[in-house]
């Protein structure tokens, strides 16, 4: 059986889990599809050849399997689901020659529903594909806030563990974590943030310590400025009581 040119594309989905890519980015996430639909799932120094850098975030679209070769899980499951439509077509086909009963007037029938139920599983897996596509584009954007490159793919799957609300909490909190720690050395890991849970914790903000500082430094100075207005009055008092013009 010849290779299937086409496979389903949800431009929706693409666009939402592509929100944050750059042009670029998107085309080589494009061919990198394009090349797992034609070759199946791609070794390590053809993904390197089109991401260039391992940093790349389109990186983070891909899975290993158990050789170490790249595959987009959402891909692999619409190239089934094709397949399986596919037979499912070839097979009616089949029938509708070799039956000439009431059976094989009933076959349109039958295929259309069997396109019905793949439709309804098509929405069903849909669903959950693009709720994980927002799930990850929700990390994406604290990974990039966060700003501490560490064991990213640890980091995601911890992620998608977590409750609704607690990401909720982290949305809320974490620009004041970070502000809280300019220097990123000083911050924590982000995989110890996410099993910590630290964004329960208290924040401390330098903002506050930098005000408490520069009051103390007004403090000093209008000390300062009362010692030297002191002395300027006792040299006044002294000209008069001297005759001295002041």
């Amino acid at each position: 059986m010849a290779k299937d040119p086409a496979i389903l594309f949800y431009t929706s989905d693409f666009l939402s889990g592509t929100s944050f890519f750059t042009d670029e980015q998107c085309g080589q996430y494009i061919r990198l599809l394009c090349q797992q639909h034609q070759i199946g799932h791609i070794p390590a120094q053809h993904m390197i050849i089109i991401c260039k850098t391992y940093d790349n975030p389109v990186l983070s679209k891909f899975l290993k399997d158990e050789k170490g070769d790249y595959y987009n899980e959402r891909l692999d499951l619409e190239k089934m689901k094709r397949q399986n439509y596919s037979k499912s077509r070839a097979g009616n086909r089949l029938g509708k020659v070799k039956q000439k009963t009431y059976e094989n007037h009933m076959s349109p029938h039958m295929e259309n529903e069997n396109e019905n139920e793949n439709e309804n599983e098509n929405e069903t897996s849909n669903s959950q594909i693009s709720k994980q596509q927002e799930l990850e584009s929700i990390f994406e954007k604290f990974w990039d806030i966060y700003d501490k490159k560490v064991s990213r793919e640890k980091c995601l799957k911890v992620f998608k563990k977590l409750k609704v609300e607690e990401i909720d909490k982290i949305k809320s909190t974490l620009k004041d974590y970070v502000s809280s720690t300019p220097d990123s050395q000083y911050r924590k890991n982000p995989l110890t943030y996410l099993n910590q849970k630290s964004w329960n914790d208290e924040i401390i903000k330098k903002g506050n310590q930098l005000g408490q500082q520069k009051s103390f430094k007004q403090l000093d100075d209008e000390r300062e400025l009362a010692a030297i207005e002191r002395d300027a009055s006792a040299i006044r008092e002294w000209k008069r009581q001297k005759g001295i013009p002041y």
